[in-house]
């Protein structure tokens, strides 16, 4: 009779313990993108607070980051690109980065299937001068966040990156 309440407390704690996907953003940023590419994570993180927020870009695992871009957090302008365009039945938006001699897209995509709506989320990586890049898709919990365009530089949508 007394392993009862102690098995129901492990079973409250861990269930409260359990706290919602950050990617890899801290409990006090907020998740701008976010994905999981197999046994990796990608995430774009904001500071914190009014505009200008400082951003992010990191990928890895938790505990284990392999790329952090910029090294510290920096406002958008300047860093971070947008550009979006619309599609029969959806849309795309694309959020790009340079990093040395490669640029970096993360993008969240919507197009109209045979049963409705296609959702994609991913990351595209070219070499910077190369024409095409290599699409690396979300395998789950995919896509931006609380994602606000007009916070961004714009650029035209680049139509041939993925030809």
């Amino acid at each position: 009779m007394r392993r009862l309440p102690i098995a129901l407390l492990f079973v409250v704690a861990a269930t409260q313990a359990a706290p919602p996907s950050r990617f890899l953003c801290s409990a006090d940023e907020e998740v701008v993108f976010g994905c999981t590419l197999g046994r990796r994570m990608v995430s774009l993180c904001a500071s914190p607070g009014p505009a200008p927020q400082k951003l992010q870009y990191r990928t890895g695992m938790p505990g284990k980051l392999e790329l952090v871009v910029p090294p510290a957090p920096e406002p958008a302008a300047g860093t971070f690109i947008h550009s979006s365009t619309g599609y029969s039945g959806g849309g795309e938006a694309r959020l790009r980065f340079r990093n040395g001699n490669w640029d970096y897209w993360l993008f969240d995509r919507t197009l109209r299937g045979e049963q409705g709506p296609v959702f994609s989320s991913g990351v595209v990586v070219r070499r910077t001068g190369q024409r095409h890049g290599k699409e690396l898709k979300c395998v789950e919990e995919a896509g931006f966040g609380a994602f606000d365009g007009e916070r961004f530089e714009r650029e035209d949508f680049d139509f041939d990156l993925l030809r």
